[in-house]
């Protein structure tokens, strides 16, 4: 379950990275920022655990944990019981607040697009 809803997170925050690019010129620059971001603050890089109490609480808050480092953890059995669906409904919620935005980024780009021609 959790693997799903982090695909899901995953899927959201690349979307919306990818719907960017119809309010910018190029997206290069968007897709990089969103990827070191990622990369960062999902424990890709470095495991959450090992960053301060502060960063490593921001961290969490943000979807990006959502992605590795929680289906790790559960995976490692470091979150069992009441634990594991308290972080499985934020995998949730920020599952849907992602796909959400990303539905209506997209209703509001495809008001923004003018197609001419046949």
């Amino acid at each position: 379950v959790s693997t799903f809803l982090a695909l899901l997170v995953s899927f959201g925050i690349r979307f919306l990275v990818g719907v960017s690019a119809f309010w910018t010129l190029d997206s290069h620059g968007t897709r990089v920022m969103a990827n070191v971001a990622t990369s960062f603050f999902s424990g890709f890089i470095i495991p959450l655990v090992f960053f301060p109490a502060w960063l490593e609480g921001v961290a969490r808050v943000l979807p990006f944990a959502s992605m590795a480092q929680v289906p790790l953890e559960i995976f490692l059995g470091k979150h069992q019981g009441r634990a594991m669906v308290s972080v499985l409904a934020v995998q949730a919620l920020w599952a849907v607040a992602l796909l959400v935005a990303g539905r209506m980024a997209l209703a509001a780009a495809t008001r923004k697009v003018v197609v001419q021609g046949g």
